[in-house]
């Protein structure tokens, strides 16, 4: 009886234990817990360098003013790293010379969001979705 009482007991932790980490993994890759919404304008500012064919001396500059200011958060965050990226090449362009578009809804310099509804018709959207995985990478980036 006692044999059968201690099965069964760790049948049922056993079962809890594969449930907790099953919603544990579901979390932590799949949930989206937030959504970044940048909006880049078609108004843009020139810089006055003159072009050299993607503007990539530009791209550089501004990515290493913010790898100086969170260079911790944009390397242990594969979704902000992505996002970063993207909008670089979506907001720095070639017209003769090297523009920038303007965004609303997030701080490069500074990764903070404005929550933004949506975008106007003028504009390009694009959507970051913040899930767990990212979450423990921003937690780490600033334990270190």
């Amino acid at each position: 009886m006692v044999k059968s009482f201690l099965k069964a007991f760790f049948i049922i932790v056993l079962i809890l234990s594969l449930g907790g980490l099953a919603i544990g993994y579901y979390f932590y890759e799949f949930y989206v817990f937030d959504q970044i919404r940048i909006c880049i304008s078609n108004k843009s500012i020139d810089t006055k360098v003159p072009c050299n064919g993607d503007c990539g001396e530009v791209k550089s500059r501004i990515r290493e003013g913010i790898m100086e200011k969170q260079g911790k958060v944009v390397q242990n965050s594969p979704a902000i790293k992505g996002a970063l990226d993207e909008v670089l090449n979506s907001i720095v362009f070639c017209e003769k010379t090297c523009r920038i578009r303007k965004i609303r809804g997030f701080d490069i310099e500074l990764l903070y969001s404005e929550n933004l509804e949506s975008c106007r018709s003028n504009e390009k959207e694009i959507l970051i979705e913040i899930r767990g995985r990212d979450i423990v990478a921003l937690l780490n980036s600033r334990r270190q």
